[in-house]
């Protein structure tokens, strides 16, 4: 890693490091892998020609190249875990730098606001809101007065409205009907009759 380079620059450049590793080891396994196929026909070939000597020999480099695919495998293991460790210690250095950045902001508004005026201003705020209860139950209080609070009250109360706007009404209105059941009629003829008053 270099030298001079901030934590955040060195955690990237380990992070290019392995990556560029991890690519030259997925080659590496990739190459043992062709030459295990090439092996393996081989071993196959001999076999059939009924050469056991050679078919043993060719089949204990299988059994070599087997071991070194499981270490190369391991190998990338590895050095994927270290990535993730890395992308660890990168959400960490963010995270500190967050918490620096809140800091340095609470330490400015605890200079900007002092503690005795913010205690006045909500003091002052409930002081309203209690102000308003107290007026909001008044307002309903005298909402209710206001209203009548039974029929005959507000039976007294329309007609001085119809006085005040000179409304008067008919004696000779019949009442209406509260249902169709109350008119009795049973067929279309019977309801033009009703209807046209014959």
């Amino acid at each position: 890693m270099g030298m001079g380079l901030s934590i955040k620059e060195q955690v990237r450049q380990g992070q290019r490091e392995l990556e560029s590793e991890i690519r030259s080891t997925n080659r590496e396994i990739r190459k043992v892998e062709n030459k295990k196929k090439t092996l393996e026909k081989r071993c196959k070939d001999y076999g059939a020609a009924g050469n056991r000597a050679a078919s043993k020999n060719i089949a204990r480099q299988i059994i070599q190249s087997n071991v070194e695919i499981s270490m190369l495998n391991n190998l990338t293991g590895t050095l994927n875990g270290a990535i993730v460790g890395l992308s660890k210690v990168k959400s960490t250095i963010a995270l500190q730098n967050t918490m620096n950045k809140v800091t340095v902001l609470m330490k400015k508004t605890n200079k900007k606001i002092s503690l005795k005026d913010l205690n006045k201003q909500v003091s002052r705020f409930v002081k309203e809101i209690d102000m308003n209860e107290v007026l909001l139950d008044t307002l309903n209080d005298n909402i209710s007065e206001a209203f009548p609070s039974n029929e005959d009250e507000e039976d007294e109360l329309v007609e001085k409205i119809f006085d005040e706007l000179n409304i008067e009404f008919a004696s000779g209105f019949k009442e209406v009907p509260n249902s169709v059941e109350t008119l009795e009629v049973r067929s279309l003829e019977d309801r033009l009759k009703h209807l046209n008053g014959v």
